[in-house]
């Protein structure tokens, strides 16, 4: 293994000043877009992805806070409105007809005696 470095290390002595330069830039670059691989664009994308789950649970959330206000404002209401007022309703027809039945009474005993 030794050997194998010394070798590049000879042949790279040997290169011209301009293919040293070039060689050094393209293992930059290189190394440059092996960190950006292996670093960089996996973090962007997990932003990305996040960035989609922020709008979506924010989406969500405003669904959900007007489901509230509906909810809240019908708690807000008398849930037995309806049903309160067909019994009073009730309640008056059922003395309107004692008041009757009671004159039918009074009738049906003067006419008995």
């Amino acid at each position: 293994m030794k050997n194998y470095w010394l070798k590049l290390d000879q042949k790279f002595l040997s290169l011209t000043t301009r293919e040293k330069t070039l060689l050094t830039v393209c293992a930059f670059v290189v190394v440059v877009m092996a960190l950006y691989l292996l670093l960089l664009e996996p973090m962007g994308m997990q932003k990305s992805r996040l960035q989609r789950q922020l709008q979506q649970i924010t989406h969500e959330n405003i669904e959900l806070e007007g489901q509230i206000s509906v909810l809240s404002s019908q708690l807000k209401q008398d849930p037995d409105k309806d049903i309160n007022l067909e019994f009073n309703q009730l309640i008056t027809e059922s003395q309107a007809l004692s008041k009757q039945l009671s004159g039918s009474w009074i009738i049906l005993f003067r006419l008995l005696k």
